[in-house]
C-alpha cells in the first residue's frame, strides 16, 4: 500500500509540473510605443526589450522634416522641404521601391528576447494623413504604409495600409484622417533572437498633383502582441517532471519485482 501511494504521489506531481510548464506561456502586449514623452518603448512584457524607434535617413533631409513631433503626439514625415516641390526638395517617394531602396522612409525598432522565446500574433499602429492650409488651398493625397521585417532583409511586406485626406481650400486650418493599421506576424514562431521592423511610408498627390512641405504623414501607437515563454519556472517544473515520472517508473519496476 505505501508503494502504491508513493506511485500516486509521484504521477500527480509530474501532472503537476506537466501543467505548470504549459501555464508560462501567456498571451499579451509584448511591446507598446505612445510617443508621449520620448522614443522609447512605454510598455515592455516580462523577458521583452523593445528598443527606442528610430529612422531611415528620409532623402537625407533634415531632421526638422521628419521624427517625433514636438508636442510629443505621434511621428511624422513631410512630403517636401520647405518651399520646394521637385528635385532634391523631395522627402517621401511615391511607390513602394523607391521608399525602400534611395529615400529610406520607414521608423523603426527591435523586439529582443533577454531569456527564452516569444511567438508573436499581431503589430497595430494609428496611421494618419495631415494637410496643413495656411494661405494656400491643398491638394488631397493619400499616405502609403507597409511592415517588413529584418527576418527576409526587409524583402517583403507583412502588411500594409493606406490613408487619404481630401483637398482643402486656402486657410482651411490643419485637415487629417487617420486609420488603423494592422499586420499579421503570426509566423512569427519561437523566436529567440533579436528582430527588427521597419515601417515605411510614402505619399502620392490626387490625380498626380505634386504635393509639398504641408502635406505630412505621421504614424502613433505602435503594438505588438503575442506570447512569452518564461524560460525559468518552465524550465524548473519540466525537470523536476522529468524527475518524478523516472522515480514512478523505478518504483513501479520494483513492486512487479
Amino acid at each position: 500500500m505505501i508503494k502504491k501511494n508513493m506511485t500516486s504521489q509521484c504521477l500527480a506531481f509530474a501532472l503537476g509540473a506537466c501543467a505548470l510548464t504549459s501555464s508560462s506561456l501567456n498571451a499579451e502586449t509584448l511591446a507598446a510605443w505612445d510617443f508621449s514623452s520620448n522614443l522609447n518603448a512605454t510598455t515592455e512584457a516580462t523577458n521583452i526589450t523593445g528598443s527606442a524607434v528610430t529612422f531611415g535617413n528620409f532623402s537625407n533631409a533634415s531632421t526638422s522634416y521628419y521624427g517625433r513631433s514636438g508636442g510629443g503626439e505621434d511621428l511624422y514625415a513631410r512630403a517636401f522641404e520647405i518651399s520646394q516641390t521637385n528635385g532634391d526638395g523631395r522627402i517621401l517617394g511615391t511607390t513602394e521601391a523607391v521608399s525602400v531602396e534611395s529615400r529610406k522612409t520607414y521608423f523603426e525598432f527591435t523586439l529582443t528576447p533577454d531569456s527564452g522565446a516569444f511567438d508573436l500574433s499581431n503589430f497595430t499602429a494609428t496611421i494618419n494623413a495631415q494637410t496643413v492650409s495656411d494661405t494656400d488651398a491643398q491638394t488631397g493625397f493619400t499616405a502609403y504604409y507597409f511592415l517588413r521585417s529584418s527576418a527576409d532583409d526587409y524583402a517583403s511586406n507583412l502588411g500594409t495600409g493606406e490613408v487619404s485626406v481630401t483637398a482643402t481650400t486656402a486657410s482651411a486650418g490643419k485637415t487629417s484622417a487617420d486609420v488603423i493599421f494592422s499586420a499579421d506576424l503570426s509566423d512569427f514562431d519561437n523566436i529567440s533572437s533579436a528582430v527588427t521592423f521597419r515601417l515605411y511610408t510614402y505619399a502620392v498627390g490626387d490625380g498626380g498633383e505634386t504635393l509639398n512641405y504641408n502635406h505630412i504623414a505621421r504614424a502613433d501607437d505602435f503594438t505588438i502582441t503575442g506570447t512569452t515563454a518564461i524560460p525559468e519556472p518552465s524550465h524548473t517544473a519540466a525537470m523536476l517532471g522529468a524527475g518524478a515520472l523516472m522515480s514512478m517508473l523505478m518504483i513501479r519496476r520494483r513492486i512487479k519485482a
